[in-house]
């Protein structure tokens, strides 16, 4: 998603490590897709990020993005270089559902920031597997693997949004998961979603 130099994960981590446990960093992005874009890099402590965040891995280092702000990063680089750390994220002013994008990019962003951010709510997520002649392929994953409302959450929620942001694709979103119960399937009550 983003590339972070070698420089600024020691200077970020250095940073951390004085800070309560479980403390994060946070790369944001404000008002994304539109002029006024701007990008930033803060602390998140323990109570500020939650299960739909995606998390950057790095030694000593675990950075939080949310589903929002996750496809505007996708070439930002963070670097740190004569004590000024930097963020540049080309993407930020994009519109990532503009008709010149494609489909498959378009279905992607739609799927992290519509649907994932409540599936995340019970453990779960959605993967878009690809998009061909119309037919959205997806996986699901977590608690929404062997979840007794997965056919819900595929039909009211990813065909619903389907249909909203693609009427004029008429795109069918079908299940590509093999579906079998596990510890981590949610067995909350059916709310229409994961």
């Amino acid at each position: 998603m983003l590339t972070v130099s070698e420089a600024a994960v020691k200077y970020l981590s250095g940073i951390v490590s004085s800070q309560i446990k479980g403390t994060k960093i946070r790369v944001f992005v404000e008002h994304p897709g539109t002029e006024d874009a701007d990008c930033g890099v803060a602390l998140c402590p323990p109570n500020l990020y939650d299960a739909a965040d995606l998390t950057v891995s790095l030694p000593g280092l675990d950075i939080v993005v949310d589903p929002v702000s996750a496809p505007y990063l996708e070439h930002a680089v963070i670097g740190y270089k004569n004590d000024t750390l930097t963020l540049k994220a080309p993407e930020i002013k994009l519109d990532m559902l503009a008709k010149d994008r494609p489909i498959a990019d378009r279905v992607k962003f739609v799927i992290m920031t519509k649907i994932n951010p409540s599936l995340a709510l019970h453990g779960g997520s959605v993967e878009l597997e690809g998009v061909s002649g119309g037919t959205v392929s997806v996986r699901f994953h977590g608690g929404c693997v062997g979840c007794a409302s997965v056919n819900i959450t595929l039909s009211e929620s990813l065909q619903r949004q389907m249909n909203l942001y693609f009427p004029e694709e008429k795109l069918k979103v079908v299940d590509v998961t093999e579906h079998v119960e596990t510890e981590s399937s949610y067995h909350g009550p059916e709310l229409g979603a994961d």
